[in-house]
């Protein structure tokens, strides 16, 4: 049975016996929504000891301005997922940097990947109610430049943290 169509997927579901009725409602994502990230292998669903899991992998990026004593942190993290024609997770970071924040591809930003936080553990999705969640979760970090900091300021929210030299 072919998932990337809506009766196969459908009948994927059905013979593990999840129930789609709340999906895309409220913070849950659509059955589409799943359909879309299967087609574009965002996303699987493997059988797992009699589980039906939905596999991804997903990044998750701060966007950092540092200039000496001042320090400027994006209020919210850009989240994105690596898809088939991504190299890795850092291509797809800094593609998901890029068109969430609308960067021309010019304009130089500094991906490093954070490895001092752990990611969520494996559980029951909180996407898509019924389907077990699992997959690689990768963390970075972006630095970006003073004028690139400049020009996206007024169009996003920041948190500035401010930093005394210790003396």
């Amino acid at each position: 049975m072919n998932i990337l169509t809506s009766q196969g997927l459908h009948a994927r579901l059905v013979a593990h016996d999840i129930d789609t009725e709340g999906w895309g409602i409220g913070s849950h994502r659509s059955f589409d929504d799943l359909l879309a990230e299967l087609a574009s292998g965002e996303a699987s669903l493997i059988d797992q000891e009699g589980r039906l899991v939905y596999w991804s992998r997903r990044t998750e990026v701060r966007v950092i301005g540092a200039f000496g004593d001042e320090i400027h942190v994006l209020a919210r993290p850009i989240k994105g997922r690596v898809a088939k024609g991504d190299a890795g997770p850092a291509e797809a970071a800094e593609r998901s940097v890029r068109q969430a924040l609308q960067i021309p591809s010019g304009a130089e930003v500094a991906l490093f990947q954070d490895r001092l936080r752990e990611p969520p553990a494996d559980g029951p999705s909180r996407d898509y109610p019924g389907l077990w969640s699992a997959g690689e979760h990768h963390l970075f970090l972006c630095f970006i430049s003073r004028a690139l900091f400049e020009s996206l300021r007024p169009h996003h929210a920041w948190e500035a943290i401010s930093v005394s030299a210790a003396g």
